[in-house]
C-alpha cells in the first residue's frame, strides 16, 4: 500500500470521526433545548444577562423616549421601531385575576420578585416589548416600568392598557366620562416614563362578547385618545385599541374616519400558520400603523392529551416561526407583534366550553392544569387548549415561585429576534 493510499485512509477516517462528534453534539444540544428544566435554584439560567440595575439616586424618569408616528411606521427615538412582543400576564398558580387580589395587577412593587424572575429572560429572548392586558388605572408602576427599561440597557417597552369591562353602560354620559377620567389619569401617572410605548384601550371590544361594532364605542375610544393626547401635549405616545378578528377589514374600513385620534390599529388574528390576506386587506382600508396584539397557538395536542414537544412535534414553534416570518415580510405595513403569551395561565379552565370530549369542562380550579378551551379548526388538533398557550411552562413550586420552564417556541423566536441561541448553564444543584 502506497504512502498517498495510507494518508487518504487516515484523512478519511479523520473526517468520519469529527462528523460523528458533530452529531453528537448537535443531538445534545437538540435535547437540551427541549427538555430543559429550570429552577429557582439554578444559579444561572443563562449566560450572563446585561441586567443594569437603578442606581442610587438616579431617577429613571429623568431620561426620555420619544415615540411617534410617520406614515405607517413607529419610530422610537426617531429610528424605525419594529414590535418583538410578548404578551405578558404572569398570574401565578392558584391565582384568578377575575376573583383574587391583585386581579390581575402584578406590575406593583408587591409582586416585584416576579416581574424581575421574568424580565431576565424575556431580555435574554430578544423581546423589546410586553404588551400588558391592563392594571389598576390609578396605581404607581414606576418599579416595574424601571426594571423594564433598565436604564436603557435592552429595553422591554411596555404597551399599557386600560381594562374596560363589558359591564359598563357606554351609552351612560356619566359612566363615559368616568371612563375618560380613568383613563386619562392612568396616562398622567406614566406619561414620563421612558420604558412606555404607547397606551392602548380595552381589549377585543369589538367583539359579540364585549361592545360589537357600536357607534357608542368608537366614539368613546376616540374620546379616551384625544383626551390622553391633551394631557401629554405635542410629545404624546401613540394611542390603539386591539381589535377582536371580527368582520375585522369591515370594521377598520368603516370605522377609520371616525377615530382621528386613534394613531394605529391593532389586531387579535389567530388564523392558523398564516395571517392569509390579513396584510393586504388592510393596506386597503387604512393608512394607518398596525401591530398584530396577539398571534400563535397553544402548547397542547388535545387529540393525544399531551404537550406537542412530549409528542416529538413542534408545532407551536414552528407556527410561531412563521407568522413571524409573515410579520417581518409584510413590514411596509406592520410594526410587528405580540405572541401569546408569556407564561401558561392555569385559571383560565372556567371559561372552556362542554363537548363530549371534555365532559368536565368547564373547570374552575385555577390551581389544576386542566385541557378546557374551545374547538378552534385553525389549531392542527382542532381545539384551543386555554391554559397551554405560553412560551413558558408555568410548574408548581409549592410556595415559592413557580417555575418558569421554556417550551421551543422560547429559543426559535430568539433566533428570530438576535440571530443567536443562547444555551443554558445548568449548575449541579438545578432540577
Amino acid at each position: 500500500m502506497s504512502n498517498s493510499t495510507i494518508i487518504k485512509r487516515i484523512e478519511s477516517a479523520n473526517f468520519k470521526l469529527l462528523a460523528i462528534i458533530c452529531t453528537g453534539i448537535l443531538v445534545v444540544v437538540i435535547t437540551l433545548l427541549v427538555s430543559l428544566q429550570f429552577h429557582p435554584d439554578t444559579e444561572m439560567m443563562f449566560p450572563p444577562v446585561e441586567t443594569v440595575p437603578s442606581q442610587p439616586g438616579m431617577a429613571v424618569s429623568s431620561l426620555t423616549t420619544t415615540v411617534t408616528i410617520s406614515g405607517r411606521q413607529i419610530l422610537v427615538n426617531g429610528d424605525p421601531f419594529t414590535v418583538k412582543g410578548v404578551g405578558y400576564a404572569p398570574t401565578p398558580i392558584g391565582g384568578d385575576p377575575e376573583t383574587t387580589t391583585p386581579h390581575g395587577d402584578y406590575f406593583t412593587p408587591d409582586y416585584s420578585a416576579i416581574y424581575n424572575r421574568d424580565l431576565p429572560l424575556l431580555r435574554q429572548m430578544g423581546a423589546n416589548t410586553i404588551r400588558i392586558w391592563g392594571w389598576k388605572y390609578n396605581g404607581n408602576h414606576s418599579d416595574f416600568l424601571d426594571a423594564a427599561h433598565n436604564n436603557g440597557t435592552r429595553t422591554i417597552y411596555v404597551i399599557v392598557s386600560y381594562w374596560l369591562d363589558a359591564s359598563r353602560d357606554i351609552s351612560d354620559p356619566t359612566v363615559r366620562q368616568a371612563i375618560v377620567a380613568e383613563f386619562t389619569q392612568m396616562v398622567a401617572i406614566h406619561k414620563n416614563h421612558p420604558a412606555v410605548l404607547m397606551w392602548a384601550i380595552g381589549n377585543e371590544l369589538n367583539a359579540p362578547w364585549m361592545f360589537g361594532d357600536s357607534d357608542d364605542l368608537f366614539s368613546l375610544i376616540d374620546e379616551m385618545a384625544q383626551a390622553a393626547h391633551m394631557e401629554e401635549g405635542d410629545e404624546y405616545h401613540p394611542v390603539t385599541t386591539p381589535l377582536a378578528d371580527t368582520d375585522l377589514i369591515n370594521t377598520i374600513a368603516n370605522r377609520d374616519l371616525e377615530v382621528p385620534n386613534l394613531d394605529m390599529w391593532s389586531v387579535q388574528v389567530y388564523r392558523g400558520s398564516s395571517f392569509g390576506s390579513l396584510f393586504s386587506d388592510y393596506t386597503a382600508v387604512s393608512y394607518k400603523p398596525l401591530v398584530i396584539t396577539e398571534y400563535g397557538i397553544d402548547a397542547y395536542d388535545d387529540e393525544n392529551v399531551d404537550e406537542y414537544e412530549n409528542l416529538g412535534m413542534s408545532h407551536q414553534a414552528t407556527y410561531a416561526e412563521s407568522l413571524w416570518n409573515e410579520i417581518v415580510a409584510n413590514s411596509e405595513v406592520c410594526s410587528g407583534g405580540s405572541i401569546m403569551t408569556y407564561s401558561d395561565e392555569w385559571w383560565k379552565g372556567k371559561h372552556g366550553q362542554t363537548d363530549s370530549n371534555h365532559p368536565s369542562c368547564p373547570e374552575a380550579d385555577p390551581s389544576f392544569h386542566g385541557a378546557c378551551g374551545y374547538a378552534n379548526s385553525a389549531h392542527p388538533d382542532g381545539y384551543a387548549n386555554e391554559e397551554w398557550w405560553g412560551i413558558m411552562r408555568t410548574t408548581n413550586n409549592g410556595t415559592d415561585l413557580d417555575i418558569m420552564q421554556p417550551r421551543s417556541i422560547y429559543y426559535v423566536l430568539q433566533s428570530s429576534w438576535i440571530n443567536k441561541i443562547y444555551l443554558p448553564i445548568v449548575s449541579n444543584n438545578s432540577r
